[in-house]
């Protein structure tokens, strides 16, 4: 008589448990989940951009362009995401960032193009333009940079630095040879 006492008791208290589990399990999968929390936010012109990129950085997110946005020449931003480490994404939606001052990308960004055949930036004389391991996809046809005659293009990866490797995938067009120097 014991062990069938002790037997439904084992069994009342699987089903306590398996009953504890369903009511608090989350159904949405974890990839869904993350979707959905994560922070999105839609800028149309460069102080918003830099406004967004400074805000998410310490947690991560998506930033949606709605137009073209252009770097002033008399305007600087450096972008240095090192301290956070939360990975920031730029979806291009098919429009340019000109770049006629200067734009300082670092680690943990990843700049994404689409099939649109438009550039994701584009570098005039006088304008610079700096990555340093960060990620751009614009697909294997697609074009990433455009770098004018008389502009500045440097890009490169600091590994020793634990960041991520610098990667394009996308074409950069210059009029000139690039050369970097260590």
């Amino acid at each position: 008589m014991t062990n069938l006492v002790n037997l439904r008791y084992y069994k009342f208290l699987i089903m306590i448990i398996m009953s504890f589990f369903i009511a608090f399990s989350n159904p949405i999968s974890p990839c869904a989940r993350t979707q959905e929390e994560e922070k999105r936010i839609e800028v149309s012109c460069f102080d918003e951009l830099t406004s967004s990129l400074s805000q998410i950085q310490s947690t991560g997110g998506t930033i949606i362009l709605t137009q073209d946005i252009t770097v002033p020449a008399d305007e600087s931003y450096v972008y240095d995401n090192g301290r956070y480490r939360k990975e920031v994404v730029i979806e291009t939606q098919g429009h340019t960032i000109y770049v006629e001052g200067y734009l300082d990308l670092w680690p943990f960004l990843t700049i994404c193009g689409d099939d649109s055949k438009k550039e994701i930036f584009h570098v005039y004389p006088g304008g610079e333009l700096r990555f340093v391991s960060v990620c751009i996809d614009v697909g294997k046809t697609g074009i990433a940079v455009v770098q004018e005659k008389g502009a500045f293009l440097m890009y490169g990866s600091e590994e020793s630095m634990n960041l991520p490797a610098f990667s394009c995938i996308g074409q950069i067009l210059s009029p000139q040879p690039i050369t970097g120097a260590a």
